[in-house]
């Protein structure tokens, strides 16, 4: 499931309890979510879902339902 997938990413990147992470967790009410956190998050989704995310997507990445989005949109274009 790629929505468990992106929490559980989310969660271990963040170092926050995976309980407390939300389709709405996002650097607004993440504290360690600024832009380094950002791109070892976009590192690790590189890695877990065997992609490269383009420039523009990158700057998609607003929240975790975002990068579900982003990821679901990837893979069906495959």
């Amino acid at each position: 499931n790629i929505s468990e997938k992106v929490t559980l990413i989310v969660a271990e990147t963040f170092e926050i309890p995976i309980e407390k992470v939300e389709m709405s967790t996002s650097p607004s009410n993440t504290s360690v979510w600024d832009s380094f956190g950002q791109m070892a998050l976009v590192m690790n989704i590189e890695k877990e879902f065997d992609m490269v995310l383009e420039f523009e997507e990158i700057f998609q990445i607003v929240d975790t339902q975002s990068i579900v989005d982003l990821i679901n949109k990837k893979l069906t274009e495959t």
